[in-house]
């Protein structure tokens, strides 16, 4: 059974922060379980990225965003809910991402260039699990 990942956008709510103000949207994803009885070929529903800025050190507060969509690396390379600590750059992947676009007839775009990279994210799993050995060749 092919990989498949449902996206849940909610509705736009308005936003105002001082002198600012956007349009918050909210997306989800769950993955649809396929057939295989290998977890490693399972698609996750944790498909955005996000990144973790470093502690203020006046404030103590440390300060996450959405990035991007994963590619499949992504997957292989970042862990899912929490970064590695230990990692110089702490990226981890989340099912779910909140941001604020400034104008209104930027909500549609954001959530067609969404959709159409978790298409490519969910096309690209499906070709990588289908892979076939072509060759083995033995040296020695």
């Amino acid at each position: 059974m092919a990989a498949r990942i449902t996206l849940t956008r909610y509705g736009v709510t308005d936003v105002d922060f001082d002198y600012l103000s956007g349009h918050r949207i909210r997306v989800e994803a769950e993955a649809t379980p396929g057939d295989s009885e290998d977890e490693e070929g399972e698609m996750t529903a944790k498909i955005f990225v996000w990144a973790r800025g470093p502690v203020h050190g006046t404030t103590g507060d440390q300060e996450e965003w959405y990035e991007r969509v994963a590619n499949l690396s992504d997957l292989a390379n970042y862990p899912e809910d929490e970064p590695d600590e230990q990692s110089d750059y702490p990226v981890f992947r989340r099912s779910y991402f909140e941001i604020d676009v400034p104008v209104y007839a930027d909500v549609q775009r954001v959530w067609d260039n969404i959709r159409a990279r978790t298409q490519a994210l969910v096309d690209a799993f499906n070709l990588y699990s289908a892979m076939q050995i072509v060759e083995t060749e033995d040296f020695s």
